[in-house]
């Protein structure tokens, strides 16, 4: 009862441009179809883990500003060792990385040590996360399957057909369900 007073509200044409609804999860294959149709969410936009090398870059400098990092390491610089290595990690992720570059400076140097580059290089070739690549490209492909534009697909996405996007899914869904 609770849900259909939801989508009531949500199908009010007289809230359009009102009232905005944030409606976030990372099974949308979960929800209520009913609940994800246009008039109710009209925009559905994937967010997506760090599609290039320069996405993982920004992520990391934002996570050395916030953990007050001590470094003067061009990450661009560094790109195949590092970055390019974390392409499709969690945000979570490449903070352990850069948490763990942290950890491998202070323990060389002592203390509030800098990073250097080879810390950086290091800690992304050294960690394994633990994590089920199928599970996170099933999830991934829901959430490309739910956009509602192309124009908010990464490029290895942007193209891809409705049949063969559906075709992948159908693959993995029957992996990842054997497994459960």
């Amino acid at each position: 009862r609770v849900i259909a007073r939801i989508k009531e509200f949500m199908s009010d044409t007289s809230n359009r441009g009102r009232i905005l609804f944030l409606v976030m999860t990372n099974r949308p294959d979960k929800l209520d179809v009913d609940l994800k149709r246009a008039g109710r969410l009209d925009r559905k936009i994937p967010f997506l883990y760090s599609q290039t090398p320069e996405e993982v870059e920004a992520v990391a400098k934002a996570l050395v500003r916030k953990n007050k990092i001590r470094t003067d390491v061009d990450l661009a610089a560094i790109r195949e060792g590092f970055s390019s290595k974390l392409v499709g990690y969690s945000n979570a992720d490449v903070e352990a990385v850069v948490l763990l570059a942290n950890d491998d400076a202070a323990r060389e140097a002592g203390g509030d040590a800098p990073v250097l580059a080879d810390h950086f290089v290091k800690a992304a070739t050294d960690y394994f996360p633990s994590r089920d690549v199928e599970l996170l490209e099933y999830m991934e492909l829901l959430a490309v399957f739910e956009a509602s534009s192309r124009r908010l697909l990464p490029a290895k996405y942007a193209h891809m057909t409705p049949e063969e996007l559906d075709a992948r899914l159908r693959l993995l869904r029957a992996t990842v369900g054997s497994r459960r």
